[in-house]
């Protein structure tokens, strides 16, 4: 691979899509000090605004054709911003052309689109990780280490179970906006929100969860699923209830159950910090940041939202794998391929389980 593009601040990265989502990555790898060697997009009008308003002209070439993307962008990897439906087909074009891949969640939205990802991963060597901040986030997976390993907490006790919330409503299901898109099944609450849900009860868990019970909420009007209740199961008998809605402003928010009390993560998606609830006892704050920001080398104050900081770890994350290679990084699930593949097996079931002609 010809890393030219890699400066000693970093890695070169290009971008598919100049939606909403890669403004906002935009600003981060800018803050990281990363060069922006390309964007990709239908809609070049949006590429050119996107390299003009961060000040990227010299830098960072737009391309309205995927073909000369792949032919004349040589950057060491690719961060895919597209919308659900696409990232399969941008992530295994990317590995076939040597690029490791950063995906926003979810990568895949079938079996099928499975299948070609573990086939392109085996035969190309290349890195791909699924950009899902409950599946990176530190503050979670510290949690899941405790619960995965059958360990007992300091504090509350051995885990017993935990509650998702988790919702928020959809534009593209007002009428006027259904008139004017096609809705997917890529857009429905399972794969729309599912993959932070279910992701959080994943890295908690652990990927041998057992859905126990589901419901899920079809619309007549869109044919998809708009709000859902999911029980899982690991093999320790630790639980997550998690209910999502696509159509609904639910709280964000998480509570790990345990012996002696419990744990409350407000905006579990992106956060740093917990409150510790021990029966009796007024809650406890406990802000990780400082920690967090000490192990990543990088300050929670650089950046704007607790979801730019996730995503900054997520990328020095990514970055640190490109350094070790493919076959460290997936003997060891460095990139978080097994519990990316466990959100998505939840996700089928509850969807077999649901739509009649599944």
């Amino acid at each position: 691979m010809d890393d030219s593009n890699a400066d000693s601040r970093g890695y070169g990265v290009a971008i598919i899509g100049a939606g909403a989502m890669s403004r906002e990555r935009i600003k981060i790898y800018r803050t990281l000090n990363r060069p922006i060697t390309a964007i990709y997009s239908h809609n070049t009008d949006k590429a050119k605004a996107l390299v003009e308003e961060f000040g990227l002209t010299g830098q960072t070439v737009v391309f309205d054709s995927i073909s000369s993307f792949w032919d004349y962008e040589k950057s060491s990897y690719v961060y895919i911003a597209s919308t659900n439906d696409s990232h399969c087909n941008y992530a295994t074009e990317a590995m076939m052309h040597d690029r490791h891949v950063l995906v926003e969640q979810m990568m895949v939205c079938s079996i099928s689109e499975l299948a070609k990802v573990h086939e392109c991963l085996k035969n190309s060597k290349k890195i791909l990780m699924e950009a899902n901040p409950t599946l990176s986030s530190p503050l979670i997976t510290g949690f899941g280490r405790v619960i995965r390993g059958h360990q007992v907490f300091e504090d509350i006790g051995r885990p017993t179970n935990v509650c998702i919330s988790y919702g928020r409503s959809n534009s593209k299901f007002v009428r006027d906006d259904f008139l004017r898109q096609k809705i997917t099944i890529s857009d429905g609450v399972l794969f729309n929100l599912g993959g932070y849900a279910i992701g959080a009860a994943v890295s908690l868990l652990g990927t041998h969860v057992e859905v126990i019970n589901s419901h899920l909420d079809i619309s007549h009007e869109y044919h998809v699923g708009v709000n859902a209740n999911i029980i899982l199961r690991n093999r320790q008998g630790v639980t997550a209830t998690i209910t999502i809605s696509n159509v609904s402003n639910l709280p964000c928010a998480l509570d790990i159950g345990g012996s002696y009390g419990y744990y409350f993560i407000k905006d579990f998606v992106h956060s740093q910090s917990y409150m510790s609830c021990l029966n009796g006892n007024p809650p406890e704050e406990h802000d990780m940041t400082s920690r967090f920001d000490s192990e990543a080398h990088i300050k929670r104050s650089m950046f704007e939202t607790d979801s730019a900081y996730n995503f900054a770890l997520q990328i020095l994350h990514f970055e640190s794998l490109l350094d070790r290679g493919y076959e460290a990084c997936m003997a060891d699930n460095q990139n978080h391929f097994r519990e990316s593949k466990a959100v998505f097996r939840v996700i089928t079931e509850v969807l077999a389980n649901n739509y009649s002609d599944v």
